[in-house]
């Protein structure tokens, strides 16, 4: 019987967007204009005869079950690019790894290179996410969480454990003279995405009653700490996260022995998803790389 399907080049530029998180960024992945990509999305939604992203935010995502259907579909392709591999015996396996931004930009992609002199043959795609996100509405082979997650049928593998401490540029910390009684009257960085960590750090510190009359609070950690890296303010922050910032003199700890416990890290995979062999090998690599992190690699 013949089937009645879309085109497949409206199914492919659909998973790109909603796999690369944006029509652009989809577009470069295709190698294809911007507007292409548009068209394509549109074609679809008329062979539907509804719409299948929400364009309402800062990127599109997809509609109710249109989540479900890009995962199929990125699942699908998954396993047409695994058979074309093995025909041609050619081309690195792909591991499309999905992490919140922060933990991604300054902790998980500075690694990589080291992952890859290991495992060449695979090739890691990382797309990024804020906490607001709905992870599940994007397809993707590991999922990298903050706290403890259970997915039913899913395997999760803890590889690092946050501490939280206070970091800022050498001026403002220098200015602090080694008195933590200072810090309130010092500028306080925090954001809604890592909600009481500053809170925690200083009732640890001794200053929880202390009023912070200057206090500046992003949406999401990485605006915040952009802003302490350009000396606008402290803020309390994962080691783990910013010990490269700290070691390249960018960031100072002013009171290191001063810490709070922070969540633990998780990476998660289906394993019987048709990427579960890298994906295990990724999670067990991650293990290896946080507790080179927590010894101070």
């Amino acid at each position: 019987m013949r089937r009645r399907l879309p085109s497949l080049r409206s199914l492919l530029a659909f998973e790109a967007v909603i796999r690369c998180g944006g029509v652009s960024a989809a577009a470069e992945d295709l190698g294809v204009t911007h507007g292409a990509v548009s068209k394509q999305i549109a074609g679809l939604e008329e062979w539907f005869g509804r719409p299948l992203l929400d364009r309402g935010g800062a990127r599109p995502v997809p509609v109710a079950d249109a989540a479900e259907f890009a995962r199929t579909l990125g699942a699908c392709f998954d396993e047409i690019a695994r058979g074309a591999r093995r025909l041609s015996a050619d081309g690195p396996a792909r591991l499309l790894v999905l992490a919140p931004a922060t933990v991604a930009l300054r902790w998980l992609v500075p690694r990589l290179s080291r992952f890859r002199t290991l495992h060449p043959d695979v090739e890691v795609c990382v797309q990024t996410t804020h906490t607001t996100d709905d992870w599940r509405a994007f397809p993707a082979d590991l999922v990298i969480r903050r706290g403890m997650e259970a997915v039913p049928g899913w395997t999760a593998v803890p590889f690092l454990d946050e501490s939280i401490t206070l970091v800022g540029a050498p001026e403002p910390v220098r200015h602090l003279a080694g008195d933590p009684e200072a810090v309130p009257d010092s500028v306080l960085l925090s954001s809604a995405s890592r909600p009481m960590e500053l809170e925690r750090w200083l009732e640890a510190a001794g200053l929880g009653r202390r009023p912070v009359p200057r206090r500046m609070v992003s949406n999401h950690f990485y605006v915040a700490l952009e802003a302490a890296l350009n000396g606008m303010g402290l803020i309390a922050a994962p080691v783990p996260v910013v010990a490269g910032e700290i070691a390249a003199g960018r960031l100072a700890v002013p009171f290191p022995h001063i810490r709070v416990p922070g969540p633990t890290v998780v990476a998660l995979y289906d394993p019987a998803g048709g990427a579960a062999e890298h994906a295990a090998v990724f999670a067990q690599w991650l293990c290896a790389e946080g507790r080179g992190a927590a010894d101070g690699a």
